[in-house]
């Protein structure tokens, strides 16, 4: 069995609306995600600071303000079952 690390992390990039050209996506957002939450990626914290953490809510607002919900939870749907399959 793998030894367990408290390092471990994540980015989760969702883009939407392809356009095609050399801005491909009208809508992105990307969350850097650990063992603590949430971190919004392109926030705070770029100069070499941890990202500012998200609560759940702000984690929301963030991706509803850019894709539909349904979509957003038929993709996310993938994860809950990956996480269920471990």
């Amino acid at each position: 069995m793998p030894k367990a690390t408290k390092d471990l992390n994540a980015s989760l990039e969702i883009r939407g609306g392809h356009q095609g050209g050399p801005e491909p996506w009208a809508q992105t957002a990307t969350l850097t995600i650990d063992v603590s939450g949430f971190h919004d990626a392109d926030g705070i914290g770029r100069a070499g600071d941890e990202p500012a953490m998200l609560d759940i809510a702000s984690t929301k607002e963030k991706l509803l303000a850019e894709f539909d919900r349904a979509e957003l939870v038929a993709l996310l749907d993938h994860l809950v079952r990956l996480r269920n399959a471990l």
